[in-house]
């Protein structure tokens, strides 16, 4: 009898641990741990949302186009994961993947781990690293994209001061921002240069405060139009003017765009 009572616990200890060893070894993959998921419904996305506790507003929106919500969630899709027992509140990111239902996490890309919110299971991506690779490249697309649309927007266009925009991105398809004219079209000519240097054909136009369009074209990849206005020959009334750069598709495209006063 004394020595079933040593035996016991010393099976219990095995028992125990095999279960520990197995939980810990077990590999789950994104239908696993994302409950009634369903990858295959129309118009899937991720919104993504950079944390900065040093902020008041911890939460800030990065905007990432369809194509990379794509990619991101077919790397998220095809990667494997395990359970964890690390815990952090260092997160970068919360991400939200939209399926039939919305799925929001906490994501610490240093830790390779997330946290999902519906049930508060923490898991570690052990394959599929490119994932946070790809994340990271999304959030500097994006802070790329916001600094180069406040510059745009902070230009003023003055008598003889060219305008140039250089490296422009659209961020889900489009981008918008707008520029003030202020010259006179008697004594000064006009003139603009748009380039579409990315691989997705795009239409821009200008447009006058008041809704009349004043510029326009369409540029597949790899082309560019210049346009030369001569003094006298063309009008454009003193005022805001908007410019706007569209992709097909809502694909992310790139240009350049320079618009100046010339004698």
């Amino acid at each position: 009898m004394k020595k079933f009572k040593v035996i016991l616990p010393l099976l219990l200890a095995v028992i125990l641990g095999g279960m520990f060893v197995t939980w810990k070894n077990q590999s789950y993959s994104a239908t696993d741990i994302l409950e009634n998921a369903n990858f295959d419904v129309e118009n899937p996305t991720i919104s993504l949302h950079r944390i900065d506790t040093d902020k008041e507003d911890i939460f800030s929106e990065i905007k990432i186009s369809k194509e990379t919500q794509k990619e991101l969630l077919k790397s998220f899709q095809q990667a494997t994961f395990k359970k964890t027992a690390i815990k952090t509140v260092d997160y970068d990111y919360r991400m939200t993947i939209s399926l039939n239902t919305g799925y929001p996490m906490f994501i610490d890309s240093k830790n390779k781990t997330l946290v999902l919110l519906t049930t508060k299971e923490s898991f570690e991506i052990v394959k599929g690293h490119d994932f946070f690779s790809m994340l990271e490249k999304a959030a500097e697309d994006s802070k790329k994209l916001v600094d180069v649309q406040h510059q745009m927007n902070e230009v003023v266009m003055q008598h003889r001061l060219p305008v140039t925009y250089v490296g422009g991105t659209t961020g889900h398809g489009e981008f918008h921002t707008s520029f003030y004219s202020n010259h006179s079209t008697e004594e000064l000519g006009i003139r603009y240069d748009v380039k579409n240097r990315g691989t997705q054909q795009f239409s821009w136009k200008i447009t006058h405060s008041e809704g009349k369009l004043w510029a326009q074209g369409t540029l597949a990849a790899g082309e560019e139009q210049t346009s030369i206005l001569e003094k006298g020959s063309y009008t454009m009334p003193e005022g805001e003017y908007a410019i706007s750069i569209i992709t097909v598709d809502g694909a992310e495209g790139m240009f350049d765009f320079a618009i100046e006063v010339v004698e």
